[in-house]
């Protein structure tokens, strides 16, 4: 069904979504978009495991060898890390005054905090880089992974599944949050993703017509929505709200818009939007540096707007003013810096 290699534009764009939607959960917005964004959040790991294969099989891994696999990957990660960290630390710094130099810092700057179940240090100075932490361990595993039979993945998947339904309820609110941040914990989505393209590509294109694939496409959306306002209303699914829960819907949703992607459907018309697509484009920078990036809009631009007799008043309309800021950066920030970076790395590491 995925006979070469190729940029699946909706995953693209549902990655631009799912960046502003973590961006607006810390920003006011955490009672309408939290469920949301632990979708997203599993979206990005599902989807990491899935363009991997498609991009690199086992074969393709083994031509080039553990190390030059890995190392530029892992690298172009903490390149990432350590600019935003930089960032993180300099606007921290500079404009509020804050001290920056903690007992966290180090473990932050190699990426092993959240192998620590210590809160104020697996989300220490820019809170979603656990998230990096996480694909580095996975990047790490993977020419491991690629190469082991779908059955073997699927028990580490329920492995991991079973410790989640038994030990969550049992733990406290650090312990939740820990595993929600813990590397070997999210392998499991990784995982997932490997499967998600096995499964996809074992498997003939849908021969259902756009009409079709358009009225499927509105069902799923619909169940998404009801699932959503399930796990937030239903006590006995909210306990796991922040990963197992995810874990189905999510899976779902990347098999239908990658199945669907030349069909013509309404939803892929949405999602094959320029504006979206250029976003996503730039969705990385948005979700690794938003956080550094507002307070620099709240110290920076809010007393200019202040002065000039504009009143901001309240977290969730400071959110929109600061949207502009944190695009417009996080594009230059693409541009100028993460792009040039990764193509030097590309060149001396890769073979």
């Amino acid at each position: 069904m995925l006979p070469v290699p190729h940029i699946i534009k909706p995953l693209n764009a549902w990655r631009a979504l799912a960046a502003l939607i973590i961006y607006f959960t810390h920003n006011g917005y955490v009672e309408e978009t939290s469920q949301l964004s632990w979708f997203s959040v599993t979206f990005f790991f599902v989807v990491s495991g899935f363009l991997l294969p498609m991009w690199h099989d086992a074969a393709s891994v083994r031509h080039i060898g553990y190390r030059h696999f890995v190392l530029p990957r892992v690298l172009r990660l903490y390149v990432v890390h350590w600019i935003a960290l930089a960032v993180y630390i300099a606007v921290v710094w500079w404009f509020d005054g804050r001290p920056v130099i903690t007992s966290a810092l180090l473990p932050n700057f190699l990426l092993v905090h959240t192998y620590m179940p210590v809160r104020d240090v697996f989300f220490s100075y820019n809170g979603v880089s656990w998230f990096m932490s996480c694909l580095v361990l996975a990047y790490m595993l993977y020419p491991i992974l690629v190469k082991m039979p779908s059955r073997t993945l699927l028990a580490i998947v329920v492995t991991i599944g079973v410790f989640h339904l038994v030990a969550t309820p049992l733990c406290s609110v650090t312990m939740k949050e820990w595993f929600y941040v813990n590397p070997v914990l999210r392998l499991s989505d990784f995982i997932l993703g490997i499967l998600t393209f096995r499964w996809l590509t074992t498997h003939k294109e849908c021969a259902v017509s756009t009409s079709c694939a358009g009225m499927i496409e509105a069902l799923t959306v619909l169940l998404i929505v009801l699932w959503l306002w399930a796990v937030k209303n239903v006590q006995v699914l909210s306990i796991y709200d922040q990963v197992l829960v995810w874990w189905l819907p999510v899976v779902a949703w990347v098999m239908l818009l990658v199945a669907f992607e030349n069909k013509g459907t309404w939803l892929n018309k949405i999602l094959c939007l320029k504006p979206l697509l250029w976003l996503g484009s730039i969705s990385l920078a948005v979700f690794m540096f938003h956080g550094a990036l507002t307070i620099f809009a709240e110290l920076t631009l809010i007393p200019v707007l202040w002065k000039m007799g504009w009143q901001v008043a309240g977290i969730r309309l400071a959110a929109w003013v600061y949207l502009p800021v944190v695009i417009v950066a996080s594009w230059m920030i693409t541009r100028y810096v993460i792009m040039p970076l990764f193509k030097t790395i590309n060149n001396k590491l890769t073979l």
